[in-house]
């Protein structure tokens, strides 16, 4: 099984309830990636009871300006996207707690966010600078996971 580095180098997201209609939290897409290469964006999502069960996933650019994206996601469930990096143009995205405009008093959370090189996602896997240095080794060189088994 092939698993890709996670190129996500922060944490899981966590948005508290406000009384905001933009209730929304922003993460870093990195600008080191290959430009017009596919990259995939996943994670596990959950929205608290009083959500409508659909969230926004806007695509930003550098100057948090223009959407270049936008996506739902469903809540309590698990959401992958891919897109084309482009740098300045795909360099944030804006997680909503539910609807844009619709997000008062309500919370949601983004777990076991992935970013990684190609057009499918893979199994989960931390980011390797989250890791202390010996439980680094098994990222080879490559970013290529492999399963290793006793003799």
């Amino acid at each position: 099984m092939r698993i890709n580095e996670n190129l996500y180098q922060g944490k899981d997201v966590i948005i508290d309830a406000a009384d905001d209609i933009y209730n929304s939290k922003t993460i870093k897409i990195p600008q080191n990636l290959e430009e017009g290469q596919e990259y995939t964006i996943s994670f596990f999502v959950e929205q608290s009871l009083n959500g409508s069960g659909k969230l926004n996933v806007v695509v930003k650019d550098s100057t948090n300006t223009s959407n270049i994206a936008w996506w739902f996601a469903k809540g309590n469930s698990k959401f992958e996207k891919s897109f084309i990096f482009q740098k300045d143009q795909t360099a944030l995205i804006m997680l909503f707690s539910d609807v844009v405009g619709k997000t008062n008093n309500i919370a949601a959370s983004f777990k076991k966010i992935k970013l990684e090189k190609g057009d499918t996602e893979t199994q989960y896997i931390s980011n390797k600078s989250s890791l202390e240095p010996s439980k680094q080794a098994i990222f080879l060189a490559g970013g290529v996971f492999q399963e290793v088994y006793p003799l």
